[in-house]
């Protein structure tokens, strides 16, 4: 039970807790919620209207700082994030292939610096010298709850990549 709080909105838990059970259920029993992914959707909005109601609040107030702002994010989502982390490379290094535990190691201290999007973006050739027209993209499937403000996976498949003077380029002509 949380203390009497005039900020605290029972509304949101319970619109958090269906999206999380619906994550849940669709990773558990796909066929039965094909579309529960949208949960994580679900939260990323709620994470970004709390987010934003506490910049507001504290720029109105005049004691907004993003170096607070970034610590205390640290302080709330750091201790599981490395318990989820250290569980992952566990079972990693007991189910991997020496390899494969090599690319975990990379992705989990990419995601230990809040950095798996670039990581991604580099393993998908996006900082190569031959790359095209590049614009930013939400990264499918890979939206960590914890860094609603991550950086964004850069692609060349978005229609909206197009050569100067407007034309579509020929990677993305549909």
């Amino acid at each position: 039970m949380r203390p009497a709080d005039k900020t605290y909105r029972p509304d949101i838990d319970g619109l958090r807790a269906i999206a999380v059970l619906a994550v849940l259920v669709h990773h558990v029993f796909p066929s039965l919620l094909p579309a529960g992914f949208i949960g994580g959707d679900i939260l990323i909005v709620l994470s970004g209207y709390l987010i934003a109601k506490i910049i507001v609040g504290e720029k109105q107030r005049g004691t907004f700082s993003f170096g607070a702002f970034y610590v205390r994010r640290f302080r709330r989502v750091f201790p599981a994030l490395g318990v989820v982390l250290a569980g992952t490379l566990a079972l990693g290094a007991a189910l991997l292939t020496p390899t494969e535990i090599e690319s975990l190691g990379r992705h989990i201290v990419a995601a230990g610096l809040f950095s798996s999007n670039f990581l991604l973006w580099h393993d998908a050739g996006g900082s190569s010298s031959t790359s095209r027209s590049i614009v930013v993209a939400p990264p499918k499937n890979r939206r960590p709850f914890f860094a609603f403000d991550d950086s964004s996976l850069v692609t060349e498949r978005s229609p909206s990549c197009r050569k100067p003077g407007g034309a579509a380029s020929p990677k993305t002509a549909h």
